[in-house]
């Protein structure tokens, strides 16, 4: 399943301007001049039925930017689009390259609590360590959501296999 967000829906919220060449991946520019890449793939892992997505958050010029909730209001501006379909569930596994996964997990939680709506949605976080990497990943879907618990048992299937090695 392909899905296509709506810009104009996402710009009506967000306070940074978000612009998309695909309608799966987005960009914005900070008013500290920093450009942010958004996006959503299809994950394979938990169904094949094009209605689980790995999302990713890349500011794609610094490694450490100023904070800005500016950013977060964004992000979530184009979460709360996607999850217009009610159906979709979403996996977000923190970036390892630098080491800072611990942050950015602690980070995005932060977010969704923050969030004004969070009380619709199923957020949970894990970690494992594999090979001496310590992974994170939050798994977030609607309450409604009727694929909700099987989801939830992938993810936990998964989990097991990859902690039993």
């Amino acid at each position: 399943m392909q899905i296509r967000l709506s810009l104009p829906s996402i710009n009506r919220t967000a306070p940074y301007r978000v612009d998309s060449s695909n309608g799966y991946s987005f960009s914005f520019k900070t008013r500290y001049g920093h450009v942010y890449e958004v996006g959503f793939t299809e994950d394979y892992m938990l169904s094949d039925d094009g209605l689980v997505f790995q999302f990713f958050i890349a500011c794609l010029d610094a490694d450490h930017p100023q904070k800005d909730n500016w950013v977060k209001e964004t992000v979530m501006a184009i979460l709360e689009e996607f999850f217009k379909n009610d159906l979709v569930s979403l996996v977000y596994i923190c970036d390892t390259h630098d080491g800072r996964q611990a942050s950015r997990q602690r980070l995005f939680a932060s977010w969704f609590h923050q969030y004004r709506l969070s009380s619709l949605y199923d957020f949970s976080c894990k970690s494992l360590s594999v090979d001496g990497i310590d992974y994170y990943l939050s798994f977030l879907c609607k309450k409604e959501n009727p694929l909700r618990a099987d989801r939830k048992d992938a993810l936990e299937g998964i989990y097991s296999r990859i902690a039993g090695k």
